[in-house]
């Protein structure tokens, strides 16, 4: 069975299924049993187990098409129809979004950084530029909360916390730029083809 005959509940999916239980006059035992599913495996559709970084389990799709029938859903009532029509990117995008949140979560702004980083953008038509904080002074928050505001631009994020002068961190991270593009590349084949190259 591969990844993509698993899938998640959506947010507004698993408060479908709670209020359609309420509807039927359901228990979450009852409905597991009329489903066919585990009692386990429903709480992880309506985000009582296994929930990660504000992210649920997975579940196999009958499981989904299971509950829907018994509610009297549609699967797309339960699962974001993207994840459900196959797309294969969609989870990258889910756990990225949670990353986001998680760094914007108790960010307080600083809007001379943006401003910064506005002029920079505005009077450069091509280049690169470095945050460079001591840990914990919210480099990677800034970032977060600029790449959620800003989906026009690419930023590439790398943490270099050994080095002695800013001149060295700067000629490795050209390298790790040109880098980047294949890396990119090959993990989206490896995931829309497989790992065959032919």
């Amino acid at each position: 069975m591969s990844n993509y005959d698993k899938v998640k509940s959506s947010q507004q999916g698993k408060e479908t299924i709670k209020n359609a239980i309420k509807q039927e006059g359901l228990t979450q035992d009852k409905l597991a049993t009329q489903a066919n599913i585990s009692l386990d495996t429903l709480k992880r559709l309506i985000w009582t187990k296994d929930v990660k970084d504000n992210i649920p389990a997975s579940v196999d799709r009958f499981a989904v098409e299971n509950i829907a029938q018994v509610l009297k859903l549609k699967p797309t009532d339960i699962v974001d129809p993207k994840e459900w029509q196959g797309d294969k990117l969609f989870k990258y995008r889910q756990k990225f979004n949670a990353l986001l949140e998680d760094k914007q979560r108790h960010f307080v702004g600083r809007k001379f950084v943006f401003d910064a980083i506005d002029d920079f953008i505005n009077n450069h038509n091509k280049g690169y530029f470095t945050i460079i904080a001591k840990p914990g002074e919210g480099k990677s928050s800034i970032i977060a909360n600029y790449v959620d505001g800003e989906t026009r631009y690419k930023v590439y994020h790398k943490s270099f916390a050994d080095f002695l002068n800013s001149n060295e961190m700067v000629q490795l991270a050209g390298v790790e730029i040109t880098n980047i593009h294949g890396l990119i590349a090959d993990r989206l084949w490896q995931e829309l083809y497989g790992d065959d190259e032919e």
